[in-house]
């Protein structure tokens, strides 16, 4: 493949990357409104029970079938895992194009963080659950995405003034920070809205 190609193909990989994680979002947004609906079902069930005198009994749990947002936080899941295939493919082929490290311009620097974060994240909900940060996960990263392909250049060589190694490991740290954060981020703002939410004695998802 010529270096053409190999931009060709990045820029493809991007685009394709970004419309799976929007699907990824939309996905997680509708396993929320899910999850608050089944959490208020036997709620209001014990209620109406208790007005007519009679004992909730829970269904065998045998053969049940999966909830609906068991099933859509799995599909965010693996939506997810493929938009960061996408988005890692964009950032080596970007790479191959430019022949240098993927993060010379605000371009390559937002493509290449969200690729960062999204795999970080898909590790952590390996080793632990954390899947419900995905909405948030996914919104920022559609967000610096959209940001970064506003500032999109053509792949190309660097301008004189960033040769420098510190170019390789400046960003490169920066850029690892910035990911770690915006899933530690995206994790404590949701706990701080889970415990304003159980303060106030209200039904959700979180």
């Amino acid at each position: 493949m010529t270096l053409a190609d190999y931009a060709e193909f990045s820029n493809y990989a991007v685009a394709s990357g970004t419309v799976v994680l929007a699907l990824a979002f939309l996905a997680h947004l509708a396993e929320l409104l899910f999850v608050r609906q089944e959490d208020a079902e036997p709620v209001a069930a014990a209620v109406g029970a208790g007005a007519q005198g009679s004992v909730a009994v829970a269904p065998p749990e045998d053969d049940e079938v999966p909830p609906r947002s068991a099933v859509l936080s799995r599909i965010g899941i693996a939506l997810t895992v493929v938009a960061a295939g996408l988005l890692v493919a964009g950032v080596v082929t970007r790479a191959l194009a430019s022949e240098r490290v993927p993060w010379g311009n605000m371009y390559e620097f937002g493509l290449t963080g969200v690729s960062i974060a999204l795999v970080v994240y898909l590790v952590l909900v390996r080793i632990t659950s954390v899947q419900w940060i995905a909405p948030l996960v996914a919104g920022f990263g559609l967000a610096i995405l959209g940001l970064a392909w506003s500032a999109y250049v053509p792949a190309g060589p660097l301008v004189p003034a960033l040769h420098s190694y510190w170019l390789v490991i400046h960003v490169a740290a920066v850029m690892i920070a910035g990911a770690l954060f915006l899933v530690g981020a995206s994790a404590s703002l949701l706990y701080l809205l889970k415990e304003r939410a159980e303060n106030r004695g209200s039904v959700g998802p979180i």
